[in-house]
């Protein structure tokens, strides 16, 4: 098995670790749909005091969705209506951002898994830049266990390879 499939798996453990207490308190009747977004590479720089930007260029034309338990589907949605919906509804991404994991490969082919916040998005042509917030252990109920796993608690900064974003939930109701 390959290290990116391994990182991606770990990284997938990540969301659905930090979606935990959410799937406790959803109503029934709810859908949860996670999504991961794929792209050629990503530059990550400082921003205003405690956040960063996030900017994936490159990127797919679709980004892939899949649903919690009990509903298990998957599917694809266009970056466009990705985009579009990111701050339509009383449960928006915008009104109540997410969390997210994103791999990150360096151009020595290290790779890692950052955990944040997405506080905003935005597309610039072809890419979606994002404003984060780094998770800390305590944010991602990691300090009781007394470890952060694989998971980075520091946004490093530079450009990457191939990155992969997973991001946390979006909860509708039954379609």
């Amino acid at each position: 098995m390959s290290l990116r499939i391994v990182v991606a798996v770990l990284a997938i453990g990540a969301c659905l670790a930090l979606a935990a207490p959410l799937r406790a308190a959803n109503e029934p009747g709810k859908i949860q749909y996670l999504f991961a977004q794929s792209a050629e590479n990503a530059e990550i720089t400082a921003s205003s005091e405690g956040t960063w930007t996030l900017r994936l260029g490159g990127v797919d034309l679709d980004t892939i969705w899949f649903t919690d338990r009990p509903a298990r589907d998957v599917g694809r949605i266009s970056k466009e209506k990705f985009v579009e919906h990111w701050n339509i509804g009383a449960d928006s991404f915008g009104k109540d951002p997410p969390n997210a994991a994103v791999e990150l490969r360096d151009a020595s082919g290290k790779t890692s898994v950052v955990t944040v916040t997405l506080i905003s998005m935005s597309q610039d042509g072809g890419d979606l830049v994002y404003r984060i917030r780094p998770l800390d252990a305590k944010d991602m109920g990691l300090a009781l266990k007394g470890k952060a796993g694989n998971a980075l608690t520091e946004i490093p900064e530079g450009n990457f390879l191939s990155p992969v974003l997973f991001i946390d939930r979006f909860v509708i109701g039954e379609m």
